[in-house]
């Protein structure tokens, strides 16, 4: 059972009518405050996150562009139901470079023994339609990688595999260079 969201907490900093549409800088669409908030919640498991940007969707672009400034110093991974929603929701603004860092704070599955890449397998079929197609083919590679690197019996390849094919092939490529060269970010200065 999820908690209740205090929003009041929230709506201290955030302006359910305000509008970030037009020109100017990333930086100059909001205050050092609402940078710090967005930080604060892209570094959990994303679940509160998203939560904000349902009640407060008038910042889910503000938040999609600043997620690029995101590279998960804290070891919290992120809630793969939660991070398919928030994909879903910035699909729209959704830059390369945002989708590399919602995936780089994903579970890492590299060390999982085969019984768990089973159940893994297992939930991301079971939930398939419910996660966004980037998160499954995330993981489709991911579980790729870990059966080349491990040594398990061809059947169990064949039953891991047949169990991934529900994914259709990603048809876009998150590996381009769409960083920004100096990541000016003005109230870190």
């Amino acid at each position: 059972m999820t908690k209740e969201l205090d929003f009041e907490r929230y709506a201290k900093f955030l302006d359910p009518k305000i509008e970030f549409e037009g020109g100017g800088s990333h930086w100059e669409k909001a205050n050092k405050t609402v940078f710090t908030l967005l930080f604060a919640l892209m570094d959990q498991d994303l679940t509160e996150l998203v939560r904000v940007l349902e009640r407060f969707p008038n910042y889910t672009q503000l938040a999609c562009e600043h997620f690029r400034y995101s590279y998960s110093y804290n070891e919290i991974e992120a809630d793969i139901f939660a991070a398919s929603k928030l994909l879903t929701m910035c699909e729209p603004y959704a830059t390369n470079q945002f989708v590399r860092n919602v995936l780089a704070k994903l579970k890492k599955i590299e060390h999982y023994e085969a019984s768990e890449i089973k159940e893994f397998v297992d939930i991301l079929h079971a939930n398939k339609d419910s996660l966004n197609q980037i998160v499954l083919s995330h993981y489709e590679k991911k579980i790729a990688e870990w059966i080349d690197k491990n040594q398990i019996h061809l059947l169990q390849k064949a039953a891991i595999n047949k169990k991934l094919s529900f994914i259709p092939k990603a048809n876009r490529d998150f590996t381009s260079s769409d960083r920004d060269k100096n990541l000016d970010i003005p109230y870190m200065a």
